[in-house]
């Protein structure tokens, strides 16, 4: 995996002080893991986790997020008890991102990207009869939210996982209706999760969390790009058509190289009436038949949100299409 220094302007930095807090370094590209099909097998971290320092913007919890960095995906996002105040933490949170990301992506840097990494396909070949698009999806604050310590509420899954050389317990709890959500998009999609969490945690994580194997591939921090101490998840490396890819992130940094492939979603982290993976349905199914997703992804996604009025107006304008095609071919 390649290493990518940015020198962004002092003023980008200062938007989002809290990009300096992911800093470590990712192990060695392998190839994803294919469901059903290959043994799924827990790999140690590479010994550079332990070596190498780790800065953190000054906080009397730095060791404990440290910890959590090193495992979870890096979270910018440290929840209260208000579900309210969390909320409107989290949009103001998701402007900064977004104005960090856009600076990022001016800077030109996927195209270097691109030229180092050079025919990186992480994915086999797509699969030519079933003609799915593929939906990647993060897995941290965007399916479940995981934690080093018990919640206050019980947890849905328990895991005991190894890392520098101790076993680690992980609580997790499910986003409202992710199994639905998955069962859902696994008919219309070739489900793949790309996550910047470590494999040792990700992967028995999510053998709990899929049992029925609606996710076809998994994909890891090693395959993700480190760009300016940040994981990417670069499109271009995973071997499919980007006219036919979305990505569904929490975090738009995460897709900054393949912005008009990105769908926003609130990020996620013990609210039980939350409701947006179900809300993004119609919008996914809609995405399924047509013949460039970015098109319409530009035309629905504004200031790092999905703009749900538009969403709703081009589905009901694509239904009266359809509907008129269907009365002149009963009248011929």
């Amino acid at each position: 995996m390649k290493k990518i220094n940015i020198q962004l302007p002092y003023k980008a930095k200062k938007r989002i002080t809290t990009a300096s807090m992911k800093v470590l370094p990712a192990n060695k590209a392998s190839s994803p893991i294919k469901l059903n099909k290959e043994k799924i097998m827990n790999e140690s971290l590479d010994s550079s986790h332990k070596k190498r320092k780790v800065q953190y913007s000054p906080s009397s919890r730095n060791n404990f997020q440290s910890l959590k960095d090193k495992i979870f995906s890096p979270s910018e996002f440290m929840p209260t008890k208000n579900e309210s105040k969390n909320r409107k933490m989290i949009i103001e949170l998701s402007k900064k991102l977004l104005e960090y990301t856009s600076t990022l992506f001016k800077s030109n840097e996927h195209v270097k990207v691109q030229k180092n990494k050079g025919s990186t396909k992480y994915l086999p070949e797509a699969n030519k009869i079933t003609h799915k698009k593929t939906l990647i999806l993060d897995l941290d604050e965007t399916l479940v939210h995981s934690a080093l310590k018990p919640f206050s509420i019980k947890s849905d899954l328990v895991l005991s996982i190894p890392f520098e050389d101790k076993t680690q317990t992980v609580h997790v709890l499910k986003r409202p209706n992710v199994d639905k959500f998955l069962e859902k998009v696994s008919k219309l999609y070739e489900v793949v999760i790309f996550t910047a969490g470590i494999q040792n945690y990700a992967s028995p994580l999510l053998n709990k969390l899929d049992p029925n194997h609606y996710i076809s591939y998994r994909l890891y921090r090693e395959h993700c790009t480190q760009c300016n101490k940040l994981y990417i998840k670069d499109l271009n490396t995973i071997g499919r058509d980007l006219k036919d890819t979305i990505i569904i992130d929490n975090n738009p940094i995460s897709y900054a190289f393949n912005k008009d492939n990105g769908l926003p979603i609130l990020t996620w982290m013990t609210n039980q009436n939350d409701d947006e993976l179900m809300k993004m349905i119609p919008l996914l199914e809609m995405l399924s038949t047509v013949e460039d997703v970015r098109e319409i992804i530009k035309n629905v996604v504004s200031g790092g949100v999905i703009n749900y009025a538009k969403v709703n107006a081009l589905i009901n304008s694509k239904k009266e299409q359809k509907d008129i095609k269907s009365t002149k071919k009963s009248k011929m």
